[in-house]
Parts: C-alpha cells; structure tokens; sequence
C-alpha cells in the first residue's frame, strides 16, 4: 500500500518538541555517589527512535525527512527538514560526549555511532593482499 509522506506542518512546534526530548532527558538524569566517594552519572542514551516517537512519526519517516533521496522530497519543508538534521547531529554529539564522561556502556554507543555512519569502515578503505614466496623448507 502506497501512501503519502508523513508531514509534520509547523517548524516551530517540532523545534519546541526536539527540544523539549533533549531537556527531559537531562532533567531525568540521576548523580550517584559511589562506595569510593566517586559520583556517576545516568543519563538514557539519545536515540532517533525516542525522538521520531515524541514527533509522532516512525523512525522510518524521520530518516525520509532528513535523506533527501525521495522523489516527494520537495514536499517536506525546508525549516523541518534542517530541525530535524540538526536533531540528528545533536544525538550523534550527546553519544560521543557521553562516551567520554562515562554517562553510558562505550559499547552500546558505538554500536549507536556505527549505525549512524560516523564511525567503521570508510569507503575509500583499500585491501592490501600479502603474498610470502620462498621454499617452504625453513619449517622443517
């Protein structure tokens, strides 16, 4: 079943609920003090999953929104179209940085950063094939 791309209307309204998720995360954020006086902080990791849910779309939608590659593309508006991207880099950021403070598993994050491309293989990586010729009599 075809049908028409979801569209969120007013960019004013989706920056205060972009916003408003990013708030309410650090706003639920709990300090603990450690049994060696340390204190750490938990924080729920961002995700566009969480954010696409708030903005009452999928997930799916969201990356329609932001890759630019439909051909009804030209429907979404302009202002939405950088919130969102904007949302995207800021999600990107909140993993990296929460990496280094230890707010989250190091791990789950880069699996997080892989899926959004910022980190693993790049496309300009090259194989490189090692090749020994010789007598095989030296392991004797």
């Amino acid at each position: 079943m075809v049908t028409r791309p979801c569209k969120l209307q007013d960019p004013i309204k989706v920056q205060e609920i972009v916003d408003a998720y990013f708030s309410e995360r650090e706003e639920q954020q709990e300090v603990r003090d450690l049994k060696n006086g340390d204190k750490r902080v938990y924080r729920e990791p961002p995700s566009v999953y969480r954010l696409a849910s708030k903005l009452g779309i999928t997930r799916q939608a969201f990356y329609d929104y932001i890759s630019g590659e439909r051909d009804d593309h030209e429907a979404y508006n302009k202002k939405i179209i950088d919130i969102l991207t904007d949302a995207r880099e800021r999600i990107i950021n909140e993993l990296s940085e929460g990496v280094l403070l230890g707010y989250w598993n190091d791990r789950v994050a880069s699996a997080m950063l892989v899926k959004f491309g910022v980190i693993g293989p790049t496309e300009d990586t090259k194989e490189v094939k090692i090749t020994i010729q010789g007598n095989n009599s030296w392991a004797e």
